[in-house]
């Protein structure tokens, strides 16, 4: 079992060991991944706890961090749309027979890329689960999601890696600055109109993260609804620089009406 996994993630390896050992298996999970980076470390830790019960040692033997198993299908999108084609292909692939062992796994790496035409088609793929598949849906967090996706499995949260929480103090002044309706972030850390995208997404999803933590007092899903709706317009060809002095202009009009 991968050594880092079991001592940054205790919560998530005491939850699949109650899973597997208890029989408890489900045919559709979430997990959360909450920004921290080794996430399919731990996803693999996972499946092989689900098919070392199923298996022999030698089948067992087989699976490697490359997830170069017969019996596991990986759909990763790489922020690319997820079409309906995509969840036909995966769904006929989890439909043959296994051979080593009793599970077809299957893992969608990027489950908020869904649109309506794939989700419905993966919906159905998960009303109607068949019971030797099983689902892993993966995102940054569950609000990401389309609902009616997530109802339908069994939520795991990773903890964030210590890289995140490093950058936790400059994560807290934002939410504060926004608290306290402060327009002019930004201005005064202009170094951030610098940024790439996948910086932004990364501060973005830290901001996400914080919001939704007990000890953040503006916890309010409007905040986590209107950061994911951002989220997507960075998809797009967006000015950066007038991207962020929007995302604190909209924040604030959000905090405004919380309070």
């Amino acid at each position: 079992m991968n050594e880092k996994v079991i001592q940054t993630q205790s919560k998530f390896i005491d939850e699949i060991n109650d899973i597997v050992d208890k029989n408890r298996l489900s045919h559709a999970y979430f997990i959360e991944t909450n920004g921290y980076a080794d996430y399919m470390d731990a996803v693999l830790v996972f499946l092989r706890k689900i098919l070392k019960s199923s298996t022999t040692e030698g089948n067992y033997n087989l699976i490697n961090e490359r997830f170069e198993y017969p019996e596991i299908k990986i759909l990763k999108t790489d922020g690319k749309i997820i079409k309906k084609e995509n969840i036909i292909k995966l769904k006929n692939e989890c439909l043959e027979k296994p051979i080593l062992g009793k599970y077809m796994i299957y893992i969608i790496d990027g489950a908020e890329n869904f649109n309506s035409s794939s989700a419905n088609t993966m919906l159905k793929f998960l009303e109607e689960p068949e019971d030797n598949i099983i689902g892993i849906l993966i995102a940054t967090n569950r609000y990401q999601v389309i609902n009616t996706l997530i109802s339908r499995c069994q939520i795991l949260s990773l903890i964030p890696n210590e890289v995140s929480k490093s950058k936790e103090d400059h994560v807290i002044a934002f939410v504060t600055s926004i608290k306290n309706k402060n327009k002019s972030i930004f201005l005064e850390n202009s170094d951030k109109y610098s940024w790439d995208r996948e910086k932004v997404l990364v501060f973005l999803d830290q901001i996400c993260s914080y919001c939704l933590e007990d000890t953040c007092d503006i916890i309010n899903m409007s905040i986590v609804e209107l950061i994911e709706k951002k989220k997507q317009e960075l998809k797009y060809n967006v000015n950066i620089k007038l991207f962020l002095d929007n995302l604190v202009l909209e924040l604030i009009e959000v905090v405004s009406c919380i309070n």
